[in-house]
């Protein structure tokens, strides 16, 4: 809904597929989690206001129970969530 041109994540079980299917050795993963403020993620893809609102209540409403998946909080008034970033390096 943010941005039409990120249709789908692909979960790390995934990308290692990917690569196996391939047959890559996967030699190292790398992995951690980036904080985003929601109002400074939601304005750098230029998203319009109603669907702003809608993102909002979306990710407001899986706080109780994560069901994003994206650990989003309220934090002094502000919220943010994190994603996980993974670099995978593999030889073939």
């Amino acid at each position: 809904m943010r941005d039409p041109s990120h249709v789908r994540i692909n979960t790390l079980n995934e990308i290692k597929n990917m690569f196996e299917d391939i047959g890559a050795v996967i030699k190292d993963i790398s992995h951690w989690e980036i904080p985003q403020d929601f109002d400074e993620w939601i304005k750098r893809a230029g998203t319009d206001e109603e669907k702003i609102i809608k993102i909002r209540d979306l990710m407001t409403g899986s706080l109780a129970g994560d069901s994003t998946g994206l650990r989003a909080k309220i934090e002094n008034g502000k919220l943010g969530f994190k994603y996980d970033t993974v670099i995978l390096i593999a030889e073939i």
